[in-house]
């Protein structure tokens, strides 16, 4: 995918298969390529054993004006979610999933804040969570699903 154009793929898909290690430099070089252009669902489940314990999702390529604009839907499970302050605005992104994650509950409504189109939200067995504060703006926030995130107390 690195001299894709973009023109035809819509999706991005990478799943290795269940208990296959992988080095953390993979998934960094393919999700790179998968923010191309023309890319608009995005979906990476780098099983890193441990629950992905030893790779963080390199959240500067949700920065790249190049890439942002085309992407509606974002889904990840298996890693950490970290720097999402420095996510600049996703106007274009109306569906994340996060599942298996480990990303505060301040991380995430950092992010949220960065999607004023957001229409669905869906969290599962994210346990670093405590609080999550939906920001006012996500006018457009039709569904919240939260499954199993056992630390989670309060959502305000």
């Amino acid at each position: 995918m690195r001299n894709h154009t973009g023109t035809g793929i819509k999706t991005f898909r990478l799943e290795p298969p269940y208990g296959f290690y992988i080095d953390p430099a993979v998934p960094d070089r393919w999700s790179q390529a998968g923010m191309a252009p023309g890319i608009v669902e995005f979906d990476l489940h780098p099983d890193m054993g441990d629950d992905g314990l030893g790779y963080n999702f390199p959240c500067s390529l949700l920065s790249s004006d190049k890439r942002r604009p085309t992407i509606t839907s974002f889904t990840i499970a298996g890693c950490g979610l970290h720097s999402l302050d420095k996510v600049g605005c996703l106007t274009s992104l109306r569906r994340v999933h996060l599942h298996k994650m480990r990303v505060t509950g301040e991380e995430l409504s950092c992010f949220l804040s960065s999607s004023p189109v957001l229409e669905q939200l869906q969290l599962s067995y994210c346990h670093d969570m405590v609080c999550l504060k939906i920001p006012r703006l996500l006018s457009r926030l039709r569904l919240l699903h939260v499954r199993n995130c056992n630390s989670l107390k309060t959502i305000g």
